[in-house]
């Protein structure tokens, strides 16, 4: 009986120890906490730091390239507005939005590895100068992608001129195998190529632009990009 009261007054002093301990190392955990809380408010501000670099880069890299050429003076712009608009239309995650936005910004970065004389000849291109423009979007994609967060935006560029239909390049993919995001920019960047000046043609009426967009829809486009495109069109001009 002794013995067991002996146990019973070892165990408890050996919780209570136990309790104290216990206490003192919840409270090293609130400080280490705390410690990483800090740590960590302090690397997010580093990162938008840091992410707010680039797109003051990117912004410029646009700039240039569109600078390059009267023909294509505020294309990117424009471009990225219209993808905007059609990726809160369908409902776009604030993730795909933000890889969008720059894609949008950037998907003629390409076009500085092309002789600039080909962009702005004025008539038809011989197969050998089609398959220099055709090699843009690869271009744009191998200067983007080593950039570790710029590596879905690299993708999106590889693929704007694909076809809804799989007659597109470079990868001839089709239908839902295009990224959503490819399909917006693909549609955005077509409509503001036909209703601008170009070197072999004058700018089309955007009316007419319109009714080219939806007689292309389900071979060269998404019938549900066009739709949306139609959509904040006419809230934005109609």
């Amino acid at each position: 009986m002794e013995k067991t009261e002996k146990d019973i007054s070892e165990l408890v002093e050996k919780l209570k120890s136990f309790q104290q301990q216990s206490v003192i190392y919840a409270e090293e955990l609130k400080i280490a906490h705390k410690c990483e809380e800090e740590r960590y408010k302090k690397l997010e501000e580093a990162h938008d730091a840091l992410q707010q670099i680039y797109t003051e880069i990117i912004r410029v890299m646009a700039d240039v390239m569109d600078s390059r050429s009267k023909y294509t003076r505020g294309h990117s712009e424009r471009v990225r507005k219209y993808c905007e608009l059609m990726g809160q239309r369908l409902y776009l995650s604030d993730e795909e939005m933000k890889v969008l936005n720059t894609a949008a910004t950037l998907h003629d970065i390409g076009r500085m590895e092309v002789d600039q004389t080909i962009w702005e000849k004025p008539g038809k291109l011989t197969d050998t100068e089609f398959e220099a423009v055709k090699s843009h979007v690869t271009a744009g994609e191998k200067m983007l992608s080593p950039i570790p967060f710029l590596n879905k935006v690299a993708e999106i560029i590889r693929h704007h001129h694909e076809k809804y239909d799989g007659t597109g390049y470079p990868d001839c993919i089709h239908g839902d195998n295009i990224p959503i995001t490819a399909r917006i920019l693909a549609v955005a960047d077509a409509f503001d190529a036909m209703t601008s000046e170009r070197s072999y043609r004058e700018r089309i009426d955007s009316d007419v632009a319109i009714e080219e967009l939806k007689s292309l829809s389900g071979t060269q486009f998404d019938p549900m990009v066009i739709e949306a495109f139609i959509s904040i069109w006419k809230k934005m001009y109609v």
